[in-house]
């Protein structure tokens, strides 16, 4: 076989993988799968070409298949279908336009065609970069130590949990609050939602830069770190989405471990801001937005969040959505607490949760890169610097 495609690796995601050699070019079709999950989006793969292959060629046809099976997605927005490849020596880069497919019995296949590895040589492909625990690690390297990395407690499958922190601060006692501005966020409640973490990297690049002007600032940056590396999308997973596992009693083990950190986060300071880093459907294209409290739910909170988004919006500038504060109402298999609510309830604080495209923002008009996120992050972080209290 000329060609090899590998799921087995950190993150990977593949199913019923067929290889064509006899087309031309080559085709390689493949489906995202579900992974014992109710939906499918999420995929990340390695192709290996044998050292020995013959005829050469320079090209191989990409096929995903059973698009209208994937989440979220809409028969009239395939173009908005980009993945992203690399090879061991680049970066990360996007893909055009998919050809779109229209089968007899109404399904939609999508393909491209792109560079094909030298003889021995591999590329790598996936719905989004991939964003792990390597990752934090270079985050982590990249701000000199800024950031400490503690376990707070461990996965259900007995992986360390990880928490960043910039600093501990000391627990207040009862008598006074502590005079201290605290930020708490978490990323990946979703595993297959990478462009969060990307602006989340971004914001904690920004705020280590600032130093001694960051607010005291907690983060869960890969909430759940077993789905992320075995490479799940992670949306309503089974047996409960993590997202909707924040009541009380919490219904999941991480949920239930990140509360009990939440609350000693809030003994060493005063909650100004929680946010979670989500990403929405992928053939959204009009930029970051966010979803507030519902303003007849909670309409004391929702005047706290107001002033953010307000913030929020106008740093954003191109990259934010025109319909930038949306309401969360739609359907859930689980209609039960999320992390905005447990944050806003327990503390008080404002709580909001961000939405990052996978591909596109501005209607298209650009297409979203590491280097976007994080500029995303770093504009983020530049208004909660500007805007945080004097406490």
């Amino acid at each position: 076989m000329t060609y090899r495609v590998r799921e087995d690796i950190s993150m990977g995601n593949a199913a019923d993988v067929r290889i064509d050699p006899a087309t031309s070019p080559p085709t390689i079709a493949f489906s995202a799968h579900p992974h014992g999950g109710p939906e499918a989006l999420w995929f990340h793969f390695r192709i290996e070409r044998d050292p020995d292959a013959s005829p050469p060629g320079n090209q191989v046809r990409l096929l995903l298949r059973h698009y209208l099976s994937l989440a979220y997605t809409h028969p009239d927005m395939t173009a908005n279908i980009r993945p992203v490849i690399r090879t061991p020596a680049s970066d990360w880069r996007r893909l055009e336009a998919p050809q779109r497919i229209d089968l007899p019995d109404g399904q939609i296949d999508l393909a491209w065609t792109i560079a094909a590895p030298p003889p021995g040589g591999s590329l790598e492909i996936a719905l989004c970069p991939p964003y792990g625990p390597q990752e934090v690690e270079q985050l982590i390297a990249d701000t000199t130590g800024y950031w400490h990395a503690d376990p707070i407690g461990v996965t259900p499958a007995g992986r360390p949990l990880t928490r960043l922190s910039n600093r501990y601060s000391s627990p207040s006692d009862q008598t006074k609050s502590p005079n201290t501005p605290g930020l708490y966020m978490i990323a990946r409640q979703h595993a297959g939602e990478t462009p969060g973490s990307w602006v989340l990297d971004g914001l904690l690049r920004a705020l280590a830069h600032a130093g001694d002007r960051s607010p005291l600032t907690w983060i869960i940056p890969l909430a759940d770190l077993d789905a992320v590396l075995q490479g799940d999308y992670g949306k309503d997973r089974f047996p409960y989405d993590l997202n909707r596992a924040w009541g009380h009693p919490p219904m999941r083990h991480e949920s239930l471990v990140i509360q009990r950190d939440m609350r000693r986060w809030a003994q060493r300071c005063t909650p100004i801001l929680a946010l979670d880093f989500h990403a929405p459907g992928p053939c959204e294209d009009t930029g970051l937005y966010c979803y507030p409290p519902d303003e007849k739910e909670s309409p004391k909170l929702r005047d706290k969040v107001d002033p953010w988004l307000t913030r929020f919006r106008e740093v954003l500038g191109e990259y934010a959505a025109e319909n930038f504060a949306r309401t969360g109402n739609y359907r859930s298999r689980w209609e039960t607490p999320t992390f905005c609510d447990f944050a806003g309830h327990e503390f008080n604080c404002p709580a909001i949760a961000i939405e990052t495209c996978y591909a596109l923002a501005d209607h298209g008009r650009i297409v979203l890169t590491p280097h976007h996120y994080q500029e995303i992050g770093r504009r983020l972080a530049q208004a909660i610097l500007a805007h945080q209290p004097q406490i």
